[in-house]
């Protein structure tokens, strides 16, 4: 294969290696606050992150992958970091009650809840700054990894007044996020990128019943909400050049052994598979909280 996606290739996220843990703690405080998720501007933990990253990237070099990423140790969100880039949206991470993160023994933890503070407006982005380096560091394929605009859409706090009164219809809200992600992949393309992937968590959180019952609580019916999410989706990809492969990520949430959701592909098998125009998939599948291979 030539193109990707490869037979063999990696998501994105690597574990953070000591030495990048330690810097951030020395140069961004050792509790990093909502507040400050957005991208940092500090030179000296840049200096520490460009070394990890090479090491990530000689990594990958060194198994033979066709494709490599910067192991997205620039973020401390794999969400975050390119949408508080732009104008527009105020998050907090605990600030979702009705969306828990959960494991074995329970929900543990509020999720992530983002509200508008104006219209959304792209500017150019910590995104596109780390693929710059990761593409003048490796001969293999570079690959950009973000979050999908479903992903965004599917964490705001649709009872948030504000976010009401400056989006009263979400028509606006997805006219304004699809025109900033068509500028953020204008300038990634330009930038040299081939090879995008979207990470999601919205369409695999719409196999778990309870948070279809969450859709419902705001007012969607969650199998429109996913042909919704197919569109907005396409609409963002589309008139990318030819020689632009776009992958999209399905995880059902998994951060410090919790998780989002649970549930086989089934509700959204068809939607996901069929409607969507990517060129490939990274899935969960064929365990406990996945379901196993039918759907596929």
């Amino acid at each position: 294969m030539t193109k990707p996606p490869f037979r063999a290739d990696h998501v994105g996220s690597m574990l953070r290696p000591a030495a990048l843990k330690k810097a951030r703690e020395e140069f961004l405080g050792a509790h990093t606050s909502d507040a400050n998720l957005a991208p940092h501007d500090n030179a000296q933990l840049r200096e520490v992150e460009d070394r990890c990253i090479l090491d990530v990237i000689a990594m990958q070099e060194r198994v033979g992958l066709r494709a490599a990423t910067d192991g997205e140790l620039r973020r401390r969100s794999w969400l975050l970091e390119l949408i508080l880039s732009w104008d527009g949206i105020k998050v907090d991470r605990t600030g979702n009650t009705k969306v828990r993160w959960r494991n074995q023994s329970g929900p543990v933890q509020a999720s992530t809840a983002m509200t508008a503070t104006a219209r959304i407006h792209w500017h150019s982005s910590a995104v596109q700054r780390a693929f710059e380096f990761l593409k003048a560091h490796t001969t293999l394929v570079p690959k950009v990894t973000m979050p999908a605009p479903s992903a965004i859409h599917y964490s705001f706090n649709w009872s948030d007044e504000q976010t009401k009164r400056i989006y009263p219809d979400q028509e606006s809200f997805w006219d304004d996020l699809i025109a900033a992600y068509r500028q953020e992949l204008a300038a990634l393309t330009a930038a040299g990128a081939t090879y995008i992937q979207l990470d999601d968590t919205s369409l695999a959180c719409l196999c778990d019943e309870t948070h279809r019952d969450y859709v419902r609580s705001f007012g969607e019916d969650p199998d429109a909400l996913m042909r919704r999410y197919a569109q907005a989706i396409n609409a963002a990809i589309e008139g990318l050049p030819d020689d632009v492969a776009v992958t999209l990520h399905q995880c059902r949430g998994n951060r410090e052994g919790n998780w989002l959701a649970e549930g086989g592909y089934d509700p959204v098998a068809d939607v996901l598979f069929n409607h969507i125009d990517v060129d490939g998939y990274f899935l969960e599948y064929d365990t406990a909280r996945a379901g196993g291979f039918e759907p596929l």
